[in-house]
């Protein structure tokens, strides 16, 4: 191209002019650029750009490592996952506005989401939707109104802290299947449940009651090998 344009253009007032006998249009010298002959090698090029300290632009102030294809694509301004994307940012200035979406308030209550959006119109009457995405939006007080409303009609919402079968009689330091010859008799009955697990749970006072029933009454037949009552 240098070449090219050596031999067919001209200068001529401070301005380059192509031959009269063309149709090219006027070019006009705009500035220089200086090539210089050093040569740096990707992996030194990324060396020196990773002692820069390049951070993630989102805030969290982690830093990016910079990576010898980066020479061709960029250096990247966010961590992988980091991008502020548009429903993020939305869900960002709801936030702000102390308003809650409906899968926060679906954690909060310790149901599912499609549970929390097949009740909308019949035990609560349908929220209001907000930004661009239409996102249903909760105050603080509708939670707790349809936090009692859940547990009185329902039964759904959290539940309390129970203790498995299984985990009560690792616990002793017997079979599963040993206790349930107990259960209901000498021992608590427990409960069935179903969420998050189907099986029989007690509460902790009564794993604590089993837990002291067997060492009891291990104590009390010594001659029994480890794992039986």
């Amino acid at each position: 191209m240098r070449r090219y344009l050596t031999r067919r253009l001209t200068i001529c007032d401070g301005s380059l002019c192509p031959k009269t006998d063309t149709s090219d249009p006027r070019l006009r010298l705009e500035g220089l650029v200086h090539v210089t002959r050093e040569k740096l090698s990707v992996s030194e090029w990324a060396a020196a750009e990773d002692a820069k300290g390049h951070t993630c632009r989102c805030g969290c102030g982690k830093p990016i490592r910079i990576r010898p294809h980066h020479r061709r694509k960029g250096v990247p301004l966010y961590l992988q996952g980091h991008h502020p994307m548009a429903t993020t940012r939305e869900v960002g200035r709801l936030r702000e506005q102390d308003l809650l979406t409906s899968g926060a308030v679906a954690r909060m209550l310790g149901v599912n989401l499609k549970t929390l959006l097949g009740l909308e119109g019949r035990l609560f009457d349908p929220v209001p939707r907000e930004g661009k995405r239409r996102l249903r939006v909760f105050t603080p007080e509708q939670v707790e109104t349809l936090r009692s409303t859940l547990r009185e009609t329902t039964g759904l919402g959290p539940q309390p802290v129970l203790v498995y079968l299984k985990e009560v009689a690792r616990l002793a330091g017997c079979n599963d299947r040993t206790l349930c010859r107990y259960v209901g008799k000498d021992l608590p009955a427990g409960r069935r449940v179903v969420h998050p697990r189907r099986g029989l749970a007690f509460t902790p006072e009564e794993a604590k009651e089993i837990v002291v029933w067997v060492k009891r009454r291990r104590r009390g037949k010594q001659g029994r090998p480890p794992g039986k009552l």
